[in-house]
């Protein structure tokens, strides 16, 4: 990891110390935007026969686009997530339909969700992390805070 973050520190012009790694919350914060693009597919996947919001509603793609996985990733993720979302029973055995017929895939994509099988796969996929692309995320974050803060202050002073 530190190879990594060497590499990271000269392609970004030496401004990057060792001493400012990714904090863990910020790792867990990636992994959990992995499990909510699962959780949007797997909703899209239950729901694509009928005429849905789902179909159109951008979170997954705005997922994709903050998160620092690589693009490949994706793809495997909405499979898993397919492969969820045609289970007819879940963990339990109690059936994903109610009374009367109706499909429970909210409910079953919750489950998904909350699963310790799919926290086990994005751990998987960490392998797939890209580094350098969430480390100047996380930096233009930080700066774009600072920049805030700068710009609070002098609005407090007048």
């Amino acid at each position: 990891m530190y190879r990594l973050l060497l590499i990271v520190t000269l392609v970004l012009g030496g401004s990057v110390g060792f001493s400012q790694e990714l904090p863990p919350e910020r790792i867990a914060l990636e992994r959990q935007w992995l499990k909510q693009s699962a959780f949007c597919n797997c909703l899209y996947s239950v729901y694509m026969e009928y005429d849905s919001a789902w179909l159109t509603d951008g979170t997954a793609s705005g997922l994709l686009d903050v998160g620092s996985y690589a693009l490949d990733v994706y793809p495997l993720i909405s499979v898993y997530a397919k492969a969820y979302a045609e289970r007819t029973y879940a963990d339990d055995g109690s059936p994903y339909s109610g009374p009367g017929g109706e499909k429970l895939g909210i409910k079953k994509c919750l489950d998904f969700y909350n699963s310790a099988a799919l926290d086990s796969f994005v751990a998987e996929l960490d392998s797939e992390f890209n580094y350098e692309s969430a480390l100047r995320n996380y930096l233009s974050m930080l700066k774009n805070l600072e920049m805030r803060r700068k710009a609070d202050s002098v609005k407090s002073q007048e």
